[in-house]
């Protein structure tokens, strides 16, 4: 194999030589990988001031400054995922100078502990040292965020130039399990990021209202991208961590370790293919399936509709009675955009159900201007996949009454 240079990002929080665990001195010794050089990371998300547009341009920067004219592979651990991300979105076309993406616990799709704010997650067991994420970091990473929902539509047609990994552990770290917070503990998670907010395969649907009924205005899939899910590793954590829990006693058995190895080894579309089918089989034996929506509301003109309930429906007659026991897992508004909602669901009680609708009141529903209820009747299949996250973009009809304006003849 040819020489590689390996860049490491790591996530929110002042930068820790053990976060990485043993895996960059490890990768920078094996002789399989001939590596030219490893570089860590050393960048700022604890003030408020920095926004991810800030990280993405200061990376672009320090590689100019650094490496300017060679290819380089990259390693990230949790928030690190959607700083190369979207560093690809704004550079990576021009230079193409990225050459494999592995990300371990990527939150793609954000992480539902964000909504907790800065302060109680600093205090949290699993935020070691008491780091605190900058506010407008922690906003990128709710649930819903309007940066993560556009940075995914921009790059969902898209293929892109370097080989992308993502890998996330279904394990959770009793020792890191908030009492105060079930997301710590949450199904389908690392006690961090849900295995369907990792996931790059994903889908986007289009609904406009006409009268009652909300319609199918189209539907997208993303490009295929690797994903993987490994039993026993959490987020964080030195016995567990999917990333800082590798140790030179341990590294040639640890599976995150021979992951990133095999991912870094690919140099071939049917050598990516080969591997993104290995790593689909630990996807479909993860013991939770988890399934999430992210809904977005707006009107004709685009402006967002922030006053709505959203009620799933399931049964022969689509009533919110009719969905399966024990469905439900989470719902969550966002707090910066509020016409974002995101449900969690557990896809598993519904592999026997066929239908799965979908109900918006949105308010006002009277007077001068206001909202008929939409409601759309599907299956499924139509609107989730089990790990996977669906974007649903919700357009619904304002309705102006006569009175609103009115001319008259003059007498």
């Amino acid at each position: 194999m040819l020489a590689m240079l390996l860049v490491f990002l790591h996530g929110w929080g002042a930068p820790n030589p053990a976060d990485y665990g043993a895996l960059p001195q490890w990768l920078s010794g094996r002789m399989g990988l001939s590596t030219v050089d490893v570089w860590l990371s050393d960048y700022i998300t604890n003030t408020d001031s920095v926004t991810m547009d800030d990280l993405v341009e200061a990376f672009e920067r320090a590689r100019q400054q650094n490496f300017p004219e060679t290819k380089f592979a990259c390693v990230t651990h949790s928030t690190g995922g959607p700083v190369a991300r979207e560093w690809m979105a704004r550079y990576g076309a021009a230079n193409e100078g990225l050459t494999h993406l592995v990300m371990l616990a990527p939150p793609n799709h954000g992480s539902a502990l964000a909504q907790l704010g800065k302060g109680r997650l600093a205090r949290m067991a699993m935020w070691l040292e008491q780091r605190e994420p900058g506010q407008q970091i922690l906003d990128w990473l709710e649930l819903g965020s309007l940066e993560s929902w556009r940075l995914n539509l921009d790059t969902l047609a898209e293929t892109p130039s370097a080989f992308v990994f993502s890998l996330i552990g279904s394990g959770i770290d009793p020792k890191l399990y908030d009492h105060l917070n079930s997301y710590t503990g949450e199904r389908g998670s690392d006690g961090v990021v849900r295995a369907a907010a990792a996931n790059l395969n994903f889908s986007k649907v289009e609904l406009k209202q006409a009268g009652p009924q909300l319609r199918v205005g189209g539907k997208q899939r993303s490009a295929a991208s690797a994903f993987g899910i490994l039993p026993g590793l959490s987020h964080s954590g030195k016995s567990m961590g999917i990333l800082s829990s590798i140790t030179l006693d341990n590294v040639v058995h640890h599976p995150a370790a021979q992951w990133v190895e095999r991912c870094l080894g690919v140099a071939s579309k049917a050598a990516y293919e080969q591997v993104s089918g290995e790593l689909a089989l630990t996807v479909k034996n993860a013991p939770e399936q988890g399934s999430m929506i992210v809904f977005r509301v707006k009107d004709g003109a685009g402006r967002p509709v922030k006053d709505f309930d959203a009620l799933l429906t399931g049964g022969e007659d689509y009533d919110p009675g009719g969905l399966p026991k024990d469905f439900f897992i989470d719902r969550q508004r966002n707090q910066v955009t509020p016409n974002a909602l995101t449900y969690y669901v557990n896809y598993g009680v519904f592999q026997e159900n066929k239908e799965l609708g979908l109900r918006i009141n949105a308010r006002p529903a009277s007077g001068p201007v206001n909202y008929l209820a939409g409601e759309l009747r599907a299956t499924v299949a139509n609107i989730l996949q089990p790990q996977e996250t669906t974007l649903v973009e919700i357009t619904l009809e304002r309705r102006l009454e006569q009175a609103v304006f009115q001319l008259r003849r003059a007498a």
